[in-house]
């Protein structure tokens, strides 16, 4: 994984891995087939950034994270449970976004839908009355419910605890 890659260089700091971590960076944004629309690739761009030290190589990820805001502003009232859950992830990415690159209405907006969608009280598809409602399926725990509630935890945690998942060692450049 290249989130994964970019974490390690973080918490080893070995030229092994920082080279990989470039080389596989470099690769992810010669790629035109790979986007960052997803919800895991726009998280790991953002580890990649966190890897590299090249200005040049952090501009044309900063600019690849660009294409990922469409995704979040489709007006899709329902679009973080995308993915049996894990769409969730792509809120968490916004916040990076936010604090780290940009801050705009539309974020903020947008942040909001994620932050009601995901912990309302009253919403019946909030992490919560997902958890409750789907506890299990005829083949045992929920594993779209945990991944929603799990994703939207992390992003609700980050949001109430700047780098809380991130590594708290090394700051986000």
């Amino acid at each position: 994984s290249l989130g994964f890659l970019g974490g390690l260089v973080q918490l080893d700091g070995s030229e092994r891995f920082q080279n990989v971590a470039v080389r596989d960076t470099e690769f992810y944004l010669q790629d035109s087939s790979i986007t960052s629309v997803s919800y895991f690739h726009v998280e790991a761009l953002f580890w990649m950034f966190y890897a590299t030290e090249d200005p040049a190589l952090r501009a044309e990820v900063a600019a690849k994270l660009e294409e990922f805001l469409p995704t979040i502003f489709t007006g899709d009232p329902d679009d973080h449970l995308t993915y049996q859950g894990r769409a969730m992830i792509r809120w968490l990415s916004l916040l990076y976004y936010q604090r780290y690159f940009d801050d705009s209405p539309g974020i903020r907006a947008a942040l909001l839908k994620g932050i009601w969608a995901s912990a309302s009280g009253s919403l019946p598809d909030s992490a919560k009355a997902v958890a409750e409602r789907y506890p299990t399926t005829v083949y045992g725990p929920s594993i779209a419910s945990m991944r929603y509630s799990a994703f939207a935890g992390i992003f609700l945690l980050e949001l109430l605890d700047e780098g809380s998942s991130l590594l708290r060692d090394a700051p986000f450049p």
